[in-house]
């Protein structure tokens, strides 16, 4: 038996090396100029295509391209001084579905919770709300007089950072809501003034800002919000660091520094020493597994560069793309992302036993408030193979057993998902 699960590990690593995953990158361009474009290559490292869809010359995708979101095989872009929100679905063929005008809202950027997106944006003093059953927009979450910037969903709550005021006077805010009610007053935290960025690792909500002092001189820092506990911890560096954005790689919280990314130590401050790159006019960077993307320019006009690294620093692959490079989005067609499936959740129990097992597995799991739960099993491309639960529950200890006599013998995930917030767990399949 031991032979048998040794080779199904390796049928693990292969398969799971060669479901290809697409990397979008979006290019800002200039502001006030249509010439925003939308790129994509795989994780194998083939040729780039784009601009994808849109072409500036015959038919623009707008003006200043903020930041992409994909959920639920749908990409939305944000377009910030278009004042628009693209979507398309990438099952059909990269089939654009609509467009949804927030007129002078000046969008940043998107995340969605239970067929509801959210929204941030300079203009409105709310989070904007949008129905993606209709795409029609629902009440906002006020934020009066903010400015509202980076958004993410974790473990049920909605983080929002505000790095200014609407005077354009900075801000040291980040909101946090509960999404089962998130019209309700939010808890407030106070972090590093200017933060444009989050993060989440664990029970870890980590923060990059960027803000500028009396004589506008640029200075950088980080902020973490203990997720359980409320507690903030903040390091401002008093210095420049260029591009504010963090990446996780391996667990390991990474942010943009001049000329690369670097890790951040237990005290929050840049270990110089572990940096990654050498690339000058750093302006964004994504992960997926072990590929870094970075996105620089040094003039600010097409044409612009993406460079792919890997966790030693070595250069893989260039891209060549259009203006300004500024945010990247990965999708695996057809399937759960294994970036997705992989994400930890907070006060998670899964444990599937007996694993190995030859008929049928029990999977037990706690959960520590009342959530929404989803329970699937998914084969090793990530396709869907059983949905378990898809209920609210209230908190306790549970225990569900799947029989697994129907399908073939090899390694299956099991994937749980609270609140939003997925963990996975390995089981294999002996018959």
């Amino acid at each position: 038996m031991k032979k048998q699960f040794v080779v199904l590990a390796t049928i693990l690593t292969i398969n799971l090396l060669f479901t290809q995953t697409d990397i979008y990158v979006l290019c800002e361009g200039n502001f006030q100029t249509p010439n925003s474009t939308l790129w994509k290559f795989s994780d194998q490292l083939g040729p780039i295509q784009g601009p994808v869809h849109w072409d500036p010359n015959s038919n623009p995708l707008g003006d200043t391209g903020q930041s992409l979101h994909i959920a639920d095989d749908h990409l939305f872009i944000i377009m910030n001084n278009s004042h628009t929100v693209e979507v398309v679905n990438l099952l059909n063929n990269f089939e654009f579905i609509t467009t949804i005008n927030v007129s002078g809202a000046s969008p940043r950027y998107f995340t969605t919770y239970n067929n509801v997106g959210y929204l941030t944006n300079w203009h409105t003093g709310g989070i904007i709300r949008i129905d993606l059953s209709s795409y029609t927009l629902l009440d906002p979450i006020p934020t009066p007089g903010l400015m509202t910037e980076a958004i993410l969903v974790h473990a049920g709550y909605l983080y929002v950072s505000s790095s200014m005021h609407q005077d354009w006077s900075n801000n040291d805010m980040v909101l946090k809501y509960n999404l089962m009610n998130p019209l309700a007053a939010a808890d407030t935290f106070h972090v590093v003034p200017g933060p444009v960025a989050l993060l989440a690792i664990g029970d870890s909500i980590f923060i990059a800002s960027q803000y500028y002092d009396a004589n506008w001189n640029a200075n950088s820092g980080t902020s973490l919000i203990q997720h359980s506990t409320g507690s903030v911890t903040t390091n401002d560096y008093a210095t420049d660091l260029g591009a504010s954005r963090l990446v996780n790689i391996n667990g390991n919280v990474y942010r943009t520094v001049l000329r690369g990314i670097a890790p951040l130590d237990a005290n929050l401050a840049i270990n110089t020493s572990g940096q990654l790159g050498d690339i000058a006019g750093v302006y964004s960077a994504g992960v997926h597994q072990d590929y870094i993307f970075i996105g620089h320019t040094t003039d600010y006009t097409a044409p612009d560069t993406v460079t792919v690294i890997n966790t030693q620093g070595t250069v893989l692959q260039d891209y060549t793309v259009g203006a300004i490079p500024g945010f990247f989005a990965t999708y695996s067609p057809g399937s759960v992302t294994v970036d997705d499936i992989l994400q930890p959740a907070n006060y998670t129990l899964l444990k599937p036993y007996p694993n190995p097992f030859n008929a049928i597995v029990s999977i037990d799991f706690s959960i520590a408030t009342d959530a929404n739960i989803d329970l699937a099993i998914y084969d090793l491309k990530g396709k869907l193979i059983e949905k378990l639960i898809h209920k609210h529950l209230i908190r306790g200890d549970y225990r569900h057993k799947w029989n697994g006599n129907e399908h073939a013998t090899g390694i299956y995930f099991v994937a749980l998902t609270i609140d939003g917030v997925k963990s996975l767990a390995k089981i294999t399949l002996l018959k």
